[in-house]
């Protein structure tokens, strides 16, 4: 393996020797060809500034990732070159600035312990040389930087001489923690990279107001030894040119703070201008730390410092940047009984921002009822529909779940190429899928109502909360104006015979000094027609709801009670705490019945006992039940 370490001598004297345009010519043209032809690596870098930046343009955000690109290239190329430097070519390269040896960000300061963060920007590695660049920095304070040792021995020797050329020592993240004790005993200095791909071993924390795991390394050394945090960069100047510069991070010597500060600290400076945003290294997956399938629908780390932060900077609640977007089925009764399930999500990752993707019918009761953060509604089908769902990938969802299940749900979800894609698999291939769930042997699918069967499979990705069955009130009922609602299946006169409708109207209408209103979202006006031909007139109001489904969830919201065989608007009625008389039949009630914290009660139509076999007088009594 001796060719590795030959390799990179003779690569880097080679870029020492050359004119500076040719290094600064490769990173140029390699970082163009990065950005244009990992189309991976680039997609996580435009979803990373994307959701950092999402007030910018995406002309901005492209300019930042390829400058990004060209950049972590010629820091590459530093890397290799600058071992071969001279020191007279370092100190024209670099300027010290003042802050390194005035005020409370001095890291010379003699006879106290100091903990040095190093922030992830691309000339990184002039902390190498610091001695060099600014030799006022006193030989007897030893400076150790803690590294990640390689195990390709030839490449950890290259590491190790290049590294340590100038009297720095290196620190070895697995082995080297009592090694920075001793220095910091002896009122050294120990470096520490940090960023914000801690793993699990880190702490869960905020930057650019997303989850992330952090080390506190830094915080801890600090605590240990009483010791100030400074930040230590080199702003960019020009290729391979630059000011180093030191910030005091937090002068108080707690873990918890020093960890809170370093991030804030990094945050504030990539919003600060455009050089150091390009500067940063964006192609890393720093946030990937909360998505591992079997947790993802919950936070879950062994040390969480997020309410903390979050008590520093002033939230009122935790920022919601980690996107969640959810297919929600056609059928709005269907896409009511997710509401617990998505309310469950939004307490289990009170980071997430949960975006409805919904068809245009269940849109606006969905707008109305404000269950979610976003949604989008769905364009109908014809041209420019697959179009619209391509743009929609410049959205960058981190989590695409779908409760819709069908081969043009699956279409559209690979358009919006999420990094992750959950659904149920039954009897057909989802490709779409990066994580397919099987409903479990035993399971009866009929029997088993389907918002506990999606409860089953959201619990395999993490979710622990309990649903939220609470009813939403679009308005309060006054109790002096008491309306009965009659809703009839799809508008029409449905299964129930009309003659069982006519007798329920003149029963209520006998018994009742409430209003009776029928309730015909774009139904069928011959059949309404029909319905009370021969009934005393103005016995009821009919209420069509032409203008849409909008409309008829603020007309249903007035009434004080509903009667319906329409299994959308019992659910509805349901959700808005309207106490409900449901006829449906059996196969429904199991797997679709009413869940809401509100009265209902249904009665049940199956083969032994058919629709007409429901008596109005059946009706009547289970409406004084429910609204006693």
């Amino acid at each position: 393996m001796i060719v590795v370490y030959a390799f990179l001598a003779l690569l880097g004297r080679f870029l020492a020797v050359m004119p500076v345009a040719v290094p600064w010519a490769i990173s140029r043209s390699v970082g163009w060809i990065i950005f244009n032809c990992m189309r991976k690596r680039t997609r996580s870098l435009l979803s990373n500034l994307h959701h950092s930046f999402p007030e910018k343009s995406e002309e901005w955000r492209r300019s930042i990732a390829l400058e990004s690109c060209r950049r972590m290239v010629e820091m590459g190329l530093f890397v290799v070159a600058s071992p071969f430097f001279s020191e007279k070519r370092i100190r024209k390269m670099f300027q010290p600035h003042e802050s390194l040896s005035q005020g409370p960000s001095r890291i010379d300061e003699p006879g106290v312990p100091g903990i040095i963060l190093v922030p992830h920007f691309s000339l990184m590695e002039t902390l190498t040389q610091v001695r060099v660049i600014f030799p006022e920095l006193s030989k007897d304070i030893e400076v150790g930087v803690f590294y990640r040792p390689f195990k390709n021995r030839e490449l950890e020797r290259w590491v190790k001489n290049t590294r340590e050329r100038f009297g720095l020592r290196l620190l070895s993240r697995k082995a080297g923690f009592g090694e920075a004790l001793a220095i910091l005993r002896k009122q050294g200095r120990v470096a520490v990279l940090f960023d914000q791909n801690a793993g699990h071993p880190g702490t869960l924390t905020f930057f650019m107001e997303r989850v992330a795991s952090t080390s506190e390394l830094a915080g801890l050394l600090a605590e240990r030894h009483q010791a100030s945090a400074i930040a230590f960069y080199t702003e960019r100047t020009a290729f391979w040119k630059g000011v180093l510069k030191s910030e005091l991070i937090s002068n108080v010597p707690d873990a918890q703070t020093v960890t809170i500060a370093a991030n804030v600290w990094l945050e504030n400076k990539l919003k600060e201008n455009d050089n150091f945003c390009a500067d940063w290294l964006w192609m890393h997956k720093r946030w990937k730390t909360q998505d591992n399938v079997s947790v993802r629908f919950r936070l879950e780390q062994k040390r969480n410092i997020l309410s903390e932060m979050a008590a520093v900077l002033k939230w009122p609640e935790f920022p919601r940047r980690t996107r969640f977007w959810i297919r929600m089925p056609d059928a709005l009764c269907d896409a009511i009984l997710a509401i617990p399930l998505i309310r469950a999500l939004q307490k289990g990752r009170p980071d997430g921002e949960i975006t409805l993707l919904l068809n245009a019918q269940c849109a606006p009761v969905f707008a109305l009822l404000g269950i979610a953060g976003k949604i989008i509604t769905l364009p109908e089908p014809g041209s420019g529909y697959w179009q619209f769902f391509k743009q929609l990938s410049n959205e960058y969802p981190d989590t695409y779940i779908l409760l819709a299940d069908s081969p043009q749900a699956d279409r559209e979800a690979e358009l919006c190429m999420a990094v992750q894609c959950f659904g149920m698999v039954r009897n057909r291939r989802r490709s779409c899928l990066t994580h397919g769930w099987k409903i479990p042997k035993g399971v009866d699918e009929q029997r088993l109502h389907k918002t506990r069967l999606w409860e089953r499979w959201w619990q395999e990705y993490g979710l622990r909360e309990p649903l939220g069955f609470e009813t939403v009130r679009l308005k309060m009922p006054n109790p002096a104006m008491q309306t009965i609602g009659l809703v009839f299946r799809n508008g029409k006169v449905s299964r129930w015979p009309k003659e069982h409708w006519r007798t329920l109207i003149l029963q209520l209408a006998a018994e009742s000094s409430a209003t009776i209103r029928l309730l015909v979202p774009g139904g069928d006006k011959a059949a309404v027609d029909s319905l009370l031909e021969g009934l005393p007139d103005g016995i009821a109001e009919v209420f069509f709801g032409k203008t849409g489904i909008g409309d008829f969830s603020n007309a249903l919201a007035d009434c004080s009670s509903v009667v319906s065989d329409d299994l959308h608007a019992i659910h509805l009625a349901n959700l808005l705490g309207i106490p409900v008389v449901g006829l449906l039949e059996e196969k429904d009630f199991m797997s679709k019945g009413p869940v809401f914290d509100s009265p209902a009660v249904v009665l049940q139509a199956s083969s032994q006992a058919p629709w007409e076999k429901i008596d109005p007088s059946q009706v009547v009594d289970a409406l004084r039940g429910i609204t006693r």
